[in-house]
């Protein structure tokens, strides 16, 4: 399955009017609309509705394929999409994108909701140890990057006559591609050349044109999945930036992401130093929860492929999301990392369940899967109790600016948060019975 572009009907609505004197900023890529309070408040209630949909197997009926699309298509439309990539899009930002969960293979789209977030005790993944590896590959994680969430292409077409003109080239982009298709690639590439020989001209020179040419070089770049290329060019624009005493959120977001591609990011680093500022610096930002998504499902793809990330890199994102300043997207920045948490429990759960019930007697007895049982029930514990701290901070968000249904059918489904929550609580005695006997 292929990443399909990530430029959408929402954000073609934008005005194109100048983000003050900014060129490195979310706001000066893509402006925002008038009427992007009201999409907040619907994305929110269907992030929600649609998570818990995942989580329960279906409130009417059993949760099968057919379904999940709805679901997928239903938020994918609030974002602007239609069709399937409506349906790719909305898995995607729930949580459906590709999850490397280490020994169970590629988790993503129906799979992740049939099977790693609806509660239950038995088996439900094959998992194969024996074939598991925590080498780091990172021609795979780009691979499975396609899968994922990515900040979309640019929508504010005016600024430098260079910048417009690549604005024109992608244009003729299609967007019932993935943008790794042929024709997409090289309209991609020739915004990239055409970019380039801008910056190599003196005109360019000029603080305000070479800062949003370079922001945009590593914007294209990372829409490509070139994040070598994009976090070198990152690095440059907030180099000149600060020198020019500009802003640089875009830039510094891009930056953060792209460093989770290195073999051994310094992930700490990378979260409070770049991530962090990048959010905090422009709260307003309407990407804010889709670049939120975009760097929590790769880190926690480094938490389940090679195990650089750890529960502490994705609590920090966590708290991140409960910054006072991020009010206005906290409902649904955090029901989607609540997502994210239900997920890893379940895949903690299925490791022990796998290797405990195997009847293969090398599998079950060798000192690597008893390694594992250990490393699996203290990685589920330490994410019940981070999972139980995130979801108390949502569970106490105002939901006084819904209207009367929203608010009524938001607090039934938080209720089913908390109850999915104590399912998972109690489970745990069960897992430490398993291992410890």
């Amino acid at each position: 399955m292929k990443r399909v572009i990530l430029l959408v009907m929402i954000f073609s609505v934008f005005s194109n009017v100048n983000a003050a004197t900014e060129y490195a900023t979310f706001e000066s890529f893509y402006t925002e609309s008038l009427g992007w309070g009201t999409v907040i408040n619907a994305l929110i209630g269907a992030a929600i509705v649609g998570a818990i949909v995942y989580f329960s197997g279906g409130l009417a009926s059993p949760l099968v394929a057919g379904s999940t699309s709805v679901i997928g298509s239903t938020i994918g439309n609030i974002l602007g999409y239609s069709g399937a990539v409506a349906t790719k899009t909305g898995l995607a930002f729930l949580g459906g994108g590709a999850i490397a969960s280490g020994g169970f293979g590629m988790l993503g789209g129906a799979v992740v909701i049939t099977t790693a977030l609806e509660f239950s005790t038995g088996l439900m993944l094959g998992y194969a140890i024996e074939t598991h590896t925590a080498n780091y590959n990172q021609a795979a994680f780009i691979e499975h990057s396609k899968n994922m969430m990515n900040l979309p292409l640019p929508v504010q077409k005016e600024g430098s006559h260079a910048y417009e003109a690549a604005m024109v080239i992608l244009q003729k982009i299609d967007k019932e591609q993935p943008i790794v298709s042929p024709n997409n690639k090289l309209l991609l590439k020739q915004a990239l050349d055409a970019n380039e020989r801008s910056l190599n001209e003196e005109w360019q020179n000029v603080a305000g044109k070479r800062l949003q040419l370079l922001t945009f070089k590593c914007l294209l770049y990372s829409s490509v999945d070139d994040y070598s290329h994009a976090k070198e060019t990152a690095e440059k624009a907030i180099i000149y930036a600060k020198q020019q005493g500009y802003k640089y959120n875009l830039p510094e977001f891009i930056y953060a992401l792209s460093s989770l591609y290195e073999e051994k990011p310094n992930i700490n680093k990378i979260t409070q130093s770049y991530l962090k500022e990048s959010i905090l610096g422009e709260p307003d930002n309407l990407l804010l929860p889709v670049a939120m998504t975009a760097y929590l499902d790769r880190l926690i793809y480094r938490y389940t492929s090679d195990n650089m990330a750890t529960e502490e890199h994705i609590k920090q994102v966590a708290l991140i999301a409960t910054h006072p300043t991020l009010q206005k997207y906290s409902i649904v920045n955090l029901s989607i990392i609540m997502v994210r948490y239900f997920t890893l429990l379940k895949l903690q759960q299925q490791h022990i369940t796998a290797i405990v019930t195997s009847t293969n007697d090398t599998i079950r007895n060798s000192p690597q899967s008893s390694k594992k049982l250990k490393t699996s029930l203290t990685a589920y514990a330490q994410l019940l109790k981070d999972g139980r701290e995130v979801l108390n901070i949502l569970l106490h968000q105002s939901i006084d600016h819904m209207n009367d249904e929203q608010r009524r059918k938001t607090e039934v489904e938080l209720r089913k948060f908390r109850s999915l929550m104590n399912e998972y609580e109690k489970d745990e005695k069960r897992l430490i019975t398993l291992v410890t006997n």
